[in-house]
């Protein structure tokens, strides 16, 4: 066969494309077929690396790469590598566009990942050829690489401490497959970005300087939506090793993971094709409506798709749809600003508020994605931002712009029902951070919104406690008088002191936010004597104690009762089964149910709530004490 072969190449040796007729065409390319099927591709690729053949190449090349597709493989044998060889000669040789499109319609037919990254060689070169127009092409092929990419699946490492996600990188097959789907599509469009570095260089005319721009936008647009999909999705920050006490190690010696190496790969593609980073940074905030309507759209999509509805105009969802990627220039914004990626080629004359401003957007998205890098992301990303600010700086006319106060909800949103530990601390930790930048009216304004929208009773107690900071540094200073004494004071209070269903509400599923105010009251009563009453407290002590003390103090008395009563008849019970297979039973505590446990599980459940409450009614009857200590002294002094 393969003799059969080269007698038939002999005759169109150095015959032109046009003159080889359709019988000999078909006739090769049968012979061909047979031998690479048989595994003898090396005779086709011996053969068709002669320059002779060129015209034999150009009448087959186009049936030769179906042929060829579907011999390969994943594996690195020496058919597999014969088989590349020949499709790289293909389009080398072949008209490039035409070739282009044929490499690209065997891509779409396989979603093998390590399939697919078999012909980014072959679409290379034949992409390189193109005399003109390339970035027309360059968009098809991204388009198509981008498509395949969000194929690959990565997988969920919610609720992981470090050292496992480090392991679930390592070893989990779909980011293995991530990371090198990765490198090879940063190497594919390397020589096109530093030929558009190289060619900022040299004396070009305006048409190839028209097309370099939009070969660069093309590629930028690439770029920014591989960071949205995977590298928003994935850790990014810093390696930080272990070390003994003592032990020092330089960044040098520290080695990134492959996600961060193509982060880093991709800024510097962002850099040396001269991308403005002030015009990408700036890029949320000035297309904030086109995104909101990207987002309506989307979702008015999702519902003409389940019910019918008004269609959106192509012309609309075309201009949306070439937007960049919000999630993408988020991941962008945080690699520049909080692991200084090329951070130098960002304007340093920007304030960390205008910074805070312009990123504002790109925080908001970060935080609403599920995915806990995402959410990292945008928490590091504040952080950076408002640590960087002023104490006091910050004015509360900036409140009632858009973002500012979504901030603080989000975080709030983390503390409360994100599962990562890691994560619930880092927003504990933002908070206080956060609140302190405003003056003392954005102080206040801050936390009565979150305080009057938040369920969970430790974000409260974790309020109080800072609106307790505030009023002891106002007594102190006289600085924020207006906000933290007087009406606001006793308005926070208020909003902190409210028992949603009055003597009957779960007190345990409130006692952090309960002991949080009971020791905030103590302190103002000792701290602000009557006489004085530089914070107002004692102006509003009255209806306190009518709609708080008295109430809480009824509340604990009930309580204690239920929980004695229940206590009593789980000792009866586990007298009367003694000696008997111990029965699991369902209790529900503070609101939250504890399924399945047995009797010594309830016993200490039940004696852990009547501790609780006991330290309840004893902080409160201390305060009733102080209360009635001042009283007397004002009295006696009147």
């Amino acid at each position: 066969m393969a003799d059969d072969l080269i007698k038939l190449a002999e005759e169109l040796r150095n015959v032109p494309e046009k003159d080889i007729g359709d019988e000999k065409k078909d006739i090769f390319l049968v012979t061909a077929k047979t031998l690479i099927e048989d595994g003898k591709s090396d005779d086709v690729k011996n053969l068709l690396s002669d320059n002779d053949f060129e015209g034999l190449i150009k009448c087959v090349g186009w049936d030769l790469v179906s042929i060829l597709s579907f011999q390969i493989t994943d594996k690195q044998d020496e058919n597999t590598n014969n088989i590349l060889d020949i499709l790289n000669r293909i389009a080398l040789v072949c008209n490039p566009k035409e070739i282009l499109l044929a490499l690209l319609e065997q891509v779409d037919k396989f979603l093998d990942n390590e399939h697919f990254r078999q012909y980014i060689n072959p679409i290379q070169t034949a992409l390189k050829r193109l005399p003109k127009h390339q970035s027309m092409s360059m968009s098809l092929v991204l388009s198509t690489f981008h498509a395949h990419f969000q194929t690959v699946r990565l997988p969920s490492s919610t609720d992981m401490n470090t050292t496992d996600q480090e392991l679930l990188q390592q070893q989990d097959k779909s980011l293995e497959t991530a990371a090198r789907s990765l490198t090879t599509f940063l190497d594919f469009i390397a020589p096109f970005v530093f030929e558009l570095h190289s060619s900022r260089e040299k004396e070009v005319s305006g048409e190839v300087k028209e097309e370099n721009e939009k070969m660069k936008v093309e590629i930028e647009k690439f770029l920014l939506k591989l960071l949205d999909y995977p590298l928003s999705q994935l850790d990014l920050a810093k390696p930080k090793p272990a070390l003994q006490e003592g032990e020092e190690v330089s960044d040098e010696e520290i080695s990134d993971n492959t996600f961060r190496c193509c982060a880093k790969q991709i800024m510097h593609y962002l850099r040396a094709m001269q991308c403005s980073y002030d015009r990408l940074i700036k890029y949320g905030k000035h297309n904030a409506w086109n995104y909101e309507k990207q987002a309506a759209d989307a979702e008015r999509d999702k519902k003409k798709t389940e019910e019918g509805g008004e269609e959106i105009d192509d012309n609309i969802k075309e201009q949306l749809n070439e937007l960049l990627p919000l999630l993408g220039i988020s991941c962008f914004a945080y690699l520049t600003i909080v692991e200084e990626m090329e951070e130098d080629y960002l304007p340093s004359i920007y304030s960390p508020l205008y910074l805070l401003e312009l990123s504002l957007m790109y925080i908001i998205s970060l935080f609403r994605r599920p995915e806990e890098s995402s959410i990292a992301k945008g928490i590091e990303l504040t952080f950076t931002l408002v640590n960087n600010m002023e104490d006091g700086s910050v004015s509360h006319e900036i409140l009632d712009k858009s973002g500012y106060l979504e901030i603080g909800g989000s975080m709030e949103r983390v503390m409360v029902n994100h599962p990562s530990r890691h994560l619930r601390q880092r927003a504990v930790q933002f908070l206080p951070m956060y609140i302190k930048k405003y003056d003392h009216h954005g102080r206040y304004k801050l936390l009565r919104h979150i305080l009057s929208r938040t369920r969970h009773a430790g974000v409260a107690g974790l309020l109080v406690g800072i609106i307790k900071d505030q009023v002891a540094e106002t007594l102190k200073s006289d600085e924020g008088r207006e906000w933290f004494t007087g009406v606001h004071l006793l308005d926070l209070l208020k909003i902190a002191m409210k028992l949603e269903k009055g003597p009957v509400s779960d007190l345990l599923e409130d006692s952090d936010k309960i002991m949080a105010v009971l020791n905030c009251l103590r302190f103002l009563i000792l701290r602000d004597p009557v006489t004085e009453n530089k914070s107002g407290i004692w102006s509003g002590l009255d209806s306190i104690e009518n709609n708080y003390i008295n109430v809480l103090e009824k509340g604990i008395e009930l309580s204690k009762s239920h929980f004695k009563q229940e206590l009593e008849n789980l000792l009866q019970d586990m007298k009367r089964n003694k000696g008997q297979n111990s029965t699991k039973v369902d209790v529900s505590v503070s609101g939250v149910a504890l399924p399945g446990l047995q009797p010594q599980q309830q016993l200490q459940v039940f004696k852990t709530a009547q501790h609780m409450l006991d330290m309840m009614a004893s902080v409160l009857a201390r305060l009733c004490e102080v209360i009635a200590e001042e009283k007397k002294k004002a009295a006696m002094s009147s």
